[in-house]
């Protein structure tokens, strides 16, 4: 690992547990905070019980947060952010303004309403577009789901299987969001978190995609939020797990976060009184019991 003057900076904050910790719960939440230095970042990875997860690097083609930051041009504009780094911006059209996103509270900080009309964002992509995944909530439903396709399959919030919906048409270099896959229905409801890859991910990608969200703050700071379980239908199995996150920049400077222990363990203890013994009798007030 290299540091220095300027060095990127990257660690756990709360409500992390702390290293060694014992829990009953079958999940548990990592937040890790991570700070530019002199140099872009260009690789970010969580390491779960030895596998690694690259959150972020140059297969990740676009990353829209959609937390309309006026840092990133966002705000009272028609503009989405993409914080990959080919920066692959995307355009809000047919909005209730024409010139504003439909911002509002999505499945991670803001997201973007629509109207099921007319309304979408408009990319330009022009790398290549194998994977992609996204937070969506259809305007009747009470919860968000997660969708993503990984070139040869589709996911259901995190595991295999078809969305009712799936709110993104990609044709050629044209990315569509608020369209459906096929391009034949406008999506009424709120999107989230869009992102797409150049390579095929494994089905634990995906999961881990689902149980995960990674955003750029501003210009130099990043924050990565992980909610992790076993899969997607089971939480962890009894035992001690590592984890840790890390990350690089252009200059390859890289850092990490410690290596933190977690160890689940939901056998109730075992009591025994051994003083006084069972039905004895006594004749004082005070009983001092021993286990």
């Amino acid at each position: 690992l290299n540091y220095g003057f300027g060095s990127l900076q990257i660690s756990f904050v709360n409500p992390t547990s702390a290293n060694g910790t014992i829990t009953a719960n079958t999940s548990f939440v990592a937040n890790v905070s991570i700070l530019k230095g002199v140099n872009e970042i260009n690789e970010i990875n969580y390491n779960w019980n030895g596998t690694n997860f690259t959150l972020f690097n140059d297969s990740l083609v676009l990353m829209m947060n959609f937390d309309n930051l006026s840092v990133f041009g966002e705000g009272d504009a028609n503009k989405t952010y993409d914080a990959s780094i080919y920066g692959n911006n995307g355009t809000c059209m047919n909005g209730s303004d024409d010139y504003i996103c439909n911002w509002t509270t999505g499945k991670y900080g803001k997201a973007i309403g629509f109207d099921g009309s007319d309304d979408y964002i408009d990319a330009n992509v022009t790398q290549t577009k194998t994977s992609h995944s996204l937070w969506f909530k259809n305007s009747t439903a009470t919860s968000w789901s997660f969708g993503a396709y990984n070139g040869s399959a589709f996911f259901l919030n995190g595991i295999s299987g078809m969305p009712a919906q799936y709110p993104i048409n990609i044709s050629g270099n044209n990315v569509k969001i608020g369209i459906n896959y096929s391009g034949s229905q406008y999506f009424n409801g709120m999107i989230d978190e869009v992102r797409i890859w150049n390579r095929s991910l494994t089905n634990a990608e995906i999961y881990q995609q689902y149980v995960s969200n990674l955003q750029k703050f501003n210009y130099t700071q990043w924050y990565l939020y992980v909610n992790q379980s076993k899969n997607a239908t089971n939480g962890l199995d009894l035992g001690t797990y590592t984890y840790f996150a890390s990350a690089k920049d252009t200059a390859g400077n890289e850092n990490i976060t410690s290596i933190r222990s977690l160890t689940v363990d939901t056998t109730p203890p075992n009591v025994n009184v051994t003083f006084p013994l069972n039905t004895t009798y006594y004749g004082e007030t005070d009983v001092i019991w021993s286990a």
